[in-house]
Parts: structure tokens; C-alpha cells; sequence
């Protein structure tokens, strides 16, 4: 018996004949293997071969007997010369070959040639079923990589034939997705150019509104004496012999008491009275005795108005305005520049009136201004108390640079304190924006509208508006007296529009009876008095036929006489709304209202 070290990798032993065993008629040599030379190695589960050099042979699995390897030696294994022996350990596929064992093997070594040729025929046959044992798992590890191999092509050919229908599929909807696309394109153009011809179209229209506009407001204005050499177009006015005329029909050398050219306005008098002059220009009615006629030789009315704005025209630079925080000032060709410093947002200046802010009094307001870039978030005019109170502001947003502006109001004092306050600013979203921006400010006007006209009696915006529009850029500096000709006056109401009739709901049993032009009503004429058409009939006497609207009741009550079908009769308006009827047989007869005006002051 010998002893292999599997620690080792190579050993040298020197073998002689009491190693081997010939108890079996077969040369045997016994081997234990040990994992340090001393300790068995485990062989449990694990299969033992010997494997041959010089002789390139490895023999068929080894009996194990009491945990030592038999390896039989036979002479076709070893060579007359120095042979190596290595024993192969397999334990499923793992290998652990133990170490290489040289052995010198000289002639006449005793028992290495069996009797009979039978131990090399079954070595042969061992070592050919080894071989195809061997050949057989190299052909079905083969036929394992070739079948893996097939079905790997095979899953590779499904997926690029999937991957060929997907991108087939994807390249028609691409198209489909870009023709979409084509078309979605040609209908947004053609949608564009109609909303482009369209507001074409619309300003087209609207210049040529305008123009007829400005037209009619040119031909409206003029009011002069009349000329034969002029050409006069509708809405002109003249006067001529004392009467005055209104042009229905364009033509030129055609008298104004051409009733097919002309349409008169007011007609001369005949002077057949007596004549009384006024006593004083402010008079509006004579303090010395009546007559029969009154002449008004262009006297106008007393209504002086100032403009309570220092400097509003700015032909004295900055005076009389202070910049607020984030500004600075400088003024040049009768306008004001207020440029940001980027210490605030808000980039203002302002203007202390002298009008006192007491509840309730009203201011009419004028300001034009521009930015001169597209940064600004709004452009507003700031008006409030010098002392406190709430701001009144009405600004434009996002405002288009170098475009003017036009602020106009008329401001009810509510809660501000101090004098009258007014401003102009310029917004921005950033301190860094708000840094160089400019906003212009031109033709400031601040007018007292109760100071001016009384209380319960100020002017509206739109009057007001109307007003200013008789002044250069509508603005005066200073005082004017007065601030409207009776002139004036008067074509403003000329020109006023009239407003709609209002239809009462009849109480206590009386009925519409009607009139020429429609229905019975109530409405204020031009002078703000209440006026009424028609007539009723069919309720009790003395009783209330309707109630007023709350903007044309009177301050008091009022009455007027009226006529019926069989009587006359009284009529009271009165202070809480309701109008009563006063006439004898008032159920049977027809109560007129017609050319009834009632003074609601």
C-alpha cells in the first residue's frame, strides 16, 4: 500500500513488490489517500479513475475496499521507464485530481503481465466504453447546444418578425399622424386668413364709421351766418335774419327758408312788445319791470371754473409737483417725464390741490399720460387725500408703450382727508424692471364740480367731457368765466339725446286711454324736468293713479291743473313717489296729461 498526500502536487515514491496484491490473480496496487499525508480522505459519493503517462490512458471507475483506492495494474498500462500515475476524484461535476505519482519501472517488474491475455481485453473494452460514454455526452452536450442554439435563432426570428410588424404599424400611423398633422395645418391657415379678412373687413368698416362720424361731428359744429357762395352739408347750422336754421339737405346758394334745404331752429321774433334789457351781464332774468319781450345780446352765463392744478400744463418744468419714492422728475415741451430709480415698484408723482376734501363733494378729474416701454404692468392716475383716506384708482393695464391715455373721472369724496390729492404712476413687476422707465404726463386738470355748480347740481362725466371738449386738448390753466356760453349751452341741448318714455303701472281702477304718439308715460326732457303724455281714465276721485320712479320724484310736492272730457281737474305729485287725481266724474271721464311738466327741484 502506498500513501498520496492531496496536498501535494507531485510525489516520489519508491514502489516495490510487497506494495502490490496478487490475491485476485490480478496485480493490485492499494492506495490511500489522505488530505495531509496522515488524515483519510472522504470518498464517500465520489467516483475514482487512474489515468496513465506515458502511456495517455485513463482507466475505467476503481473499486474502493475499507477507504483504500484498488488500482490494478496491468503491463500494457506502464513502460519499462519513469511512468507517471494520477488518481481523478469526481464527485458530480466536480474534479479533484489527486497528486502526480512518478514511478521509475525497470524490466521484470514481478506480476505486471498477467497469465492470459483476458485482463487487456477488458481494459480494452472498459477503455472503448469509456470512450463512447465519453463521445455519447460530448454528441448530446451538442445536440443540447444545437437545440438551444435552434430555439435562441427561433425566438430570435419571432421577435424580429414582431419587431417588423410593429414598426410597419408605427410607419402607418406616422403617416396617418402626418397627414393629420397636413391637415390640421391647412384648416388653421385658412381659419387665420378668414379671421385676418375679417378684421380687415371690420376696420374697414370702422374707418369708414368713423369717417362718416367725424363727418357729421365737423358739419354739426358749424354755426356761422349764413353765405351764398358756401357749399352747406347736413347738420351745418346758420343764422340769417335773426332766425336760425339747421341744413336737412346739402346745396349751396339755396336760402335757409328753403324748407326743402333747411329745417328752421328758431324764428325772429317780431319785436311787437316792449324791450327790456338785462341790468346786469350776470342776470340771468331782469330786475326791473316786465315786458313783453327780452332781449339777450350774447350775455353769457356766470359760471367761472378754475383749474386747481399747479402748473398742469408743465411750462414751468416740475413746480408744484413732488415725486414719490421710487421716481424722479424733469420736464421739457410742456410734458413730464417720471423715471424710475429701481428703489420701488410703483414710480409716481403728484400734485396738492387746494380743494378742500369734504364728504361728499365732487371732482372732475383730466390727465393724459404714456410709458415709453412694454415693461409696464399699469398705468394709473392716483387721486386721494394729501392726509390719508382710500386711493382712487382707475389705470389702464399693460398699456401699449407710446400710446396716450386719457384718465377722466369725476370723483366722490368719501373718507379722504386733507386737500385733494392728485397722482399718476407707473407699475412694474421687479425693482430691476422698474430702473429707467418712463412715464409722460400731459394736460392735468382738476376742477371742484360742487365748489363750481352747487351741490345736487354738478355736471356728469359725460356732461363734463362735453364741456371740455370747447377747450384746446380740453384743458385751460387757471380761471375761465365763464366756463360755458349760453351759446354753448344751447347747442348742447339741441344736440342732447331724449330719453325713452316709462310706462307707470295704474292703480285703484284707472286705465291707459293712449295719445297720438303711443301710450300714456312719464319721462325728464332735456331740461331734467318730468314730463308727461297721454291720458287715463276709469278710476276713483281723489285717488293715487300710479307711483313715480325713484329718480324722477320731486324734492317737494307739486301739482298741476289738467283737463278732462267733462271738467278741470288737479293733479298732485308729490314728494313719497305717488301721483293723485283730483277731477268730478272722474270714473266717466278722460283725464288728459298731455304738455304737463312738473319742475323736480
Amino acid at each position: 500500500m502506498i500513501t498520496l498526500d492531496m496536498s501535494k502536487k507531485l510525489i516520489t515514491v519508491p514502489i516495490t513488490d510487497q506494495a502490490f496484491d496478487t490475491t485476485s490473480g490480478i496485480v493490485t496496487l492499494s492506495v490511500l489517500i489522505t488530505t495531509d499525508g496522515t488524515a483519510p480522505y472522504d470518498l464517500t459519493g465520489k467516483t475514482v479513475t487512474a489515468r496513465f503517462n506515458p502511456a495517455e490512458v485513463e482507466s475505467a471507475v476503481l473499486s474502493v475496499v475499507d477507504g483504500k483506492v484498488q488500482l490494478p495494474v496491468y503491463s500494457n498500462y506502464l513502460k519499462p521507464a519513469i511512468n507517471y500515475i494520477q488518481l481523478i476524484v469526481r464527485e458530480g461535476d466536480t474534479v479533484d485530481p489527486a497528486p502526480m505519482l512518478k514511478w521509475a519501472v525497470g524490466t521484470g517488474l514481478k506480476g505486471t503481465t498477467p497469465a492470459t491475455g483476458a485482463p487487456d481485453i477488458v481494459t480494452a473494452l472498459i477503455a472503448e466504453v469509456t470512450a463512447a460514454v465519453d463521445s455519447l455526452a460530448t454528441v448530446q452536450s451538442a445536440c443540447e447546444t444545437a437545440q438551444t442554439g435552434a430555439e435562441l435563432a427561433e425566438s430570435n426570428a419571432e421577435t424580429s418578425a414582431t419587431n417588423a410588424s410593429t414598426s410597419a404599424a408605427n410607419a402607418l400611423l406616422s403617416e396617418q399622424n402626418a397627414l393629420t398633422s397636413e391637415q390640421h395645418a391647412k384648416t388653421s391657415e385658412d381659419n387665420a386668413l378668414g379671421v385676418y379678412n375679417d378684421i380687415v373687413d371690420g376696420e374697414a368698416g370702422r374707418n369708414a364709421n368713423e369717417s362718416v362720424r367725424i363727418s357729421n361731428e365737423n358739419a354739426r359744429n358749424v354755426f356761422e351766418t349764413y353765405s351764398a357762395v358756401k357749399a352747406y352739408v347736413v347738420n351745418n347750422k346758420v343764422a340769417y335774419n335773426g332766425s336760425s336754421y339747421v341744413c336737412i339737405l346739402a346745396s349751396t346758394g339755396n336760402l335757409p327758408t328753403n324748407a326743402t334745404y333747411w329745417l328752421p331752429i328758431a324764428l325772429k321774433g317780431d319785436y311787437s312788445g316792449d324791450i327790456i334789457p338785462f341790468t346786469d351781464t350776470n342776470s340771468f332774468y331782469p330786475t326791473d319791470e316786465v315786458g313783453d319781450a327780452l332781449v339777450y345780446a350774447g350775455t353769457k352765463l356766470n359760471f367761472p371754473a378754475t383749474n386747481l392744478v399747479t402748473n398742469g400744463d408743465f411750462s414751468n418744468g416740475t413746480t408744484g409737483w413732488t415725486p414719490y419714492l421710487g421716481a424722479s422728475l424733469s420736464a421739457s415741451n410742456n410734458t413730464m417725464s417720471i423715471k424710475g430709480t429701481g428703489a420701488d415698484y410703483y414710480v409716481r408723482a403728484f400734485n396738492n390741490t387746494s380743494i378742500d376734501c369734504v364728504t361728499g363733494k365732487k371732482v372732475y378729474t383730466k390727465i393724459m399720460a404714456r410709458v415709453t416701454n412694454e415693461s409696464c404692468l399699469l398705468l394709473y392716475p392716483r387721486l386721494v387725500g394729501s392726509t390719508g383716506g382710500t386711493a382712487i384708482i382707475n389705470g389702464q393695464s399693460s398699456p401699449v408703450a407710446n400710446q396716450w391715455y386719457t384718465f377722466n373721472s369725476v370723483s366722490v369724496i368719501t373718507n379722504q382727508a386733507g386737500v385733494f390729492q392728485v397722482g399718476i404712476g407707473h407699475q412694474y413687476a421687479e425693482l430691476a424692471i422698474a430702473l429707467d422707465k418712463v412715464a409722460e404726463v400731459k394736460y392735468v386738470l382738476a376742477i371742484d364740480l360742487t365748489a363750481t355748480f352747487g351741490a345736487g347740481n354738478e355736471p356728469s362725466l359725460a356732461e363734463m367731457d362735453a364741456i371740455m371738449a370747447n377747450y384746446p386738448n380740453s384743458w385751460f390753466d387757471g380761471t375761465v368765466n365763464p366756463l360755458l356760453t349760453s351759446r354753448q349751452m344751447y347747442n348742447d341741448k339741441a344736440s342732447k339725446v331724449q330719453e325713452a318714455w316709462i310706462t307707470p303701472t295704474l292703480l285703484n281702477g284707472w286705465v291707459d286711454v293712449g295719445s297720438a304718439d303711443g301710450t300714456f308715460g312719464y319721462r325728464k326732457n332735456s331740461f331734467g324736468e318730468l314730463e308727461f303724455k297721454g291720458g287715463i281714465t276709469g278710476g276713483a276721485e281723489n285717488t293715487i293713479a300710479f307711483n313715480l320712479q325713484a329718480n324722477y320724484v320731486p324734492s317737494k310736492n307739486k301739482y298741476s291743473l289738467v283737463v278732462s272730457t267733462l271738467s278741470f281737474g288737479v293733479i298732485y305729485v308729490n314728494s313719497d313717489s305717488s301721483v293723485l287725481v283730483r277731477i268730478k266724474g272722474a270714473g266717466t271721464t278722460r283725464v288728459s296729461f298731455d304738455n304737463v311738466t312738473i319742475r323736480l327741484s
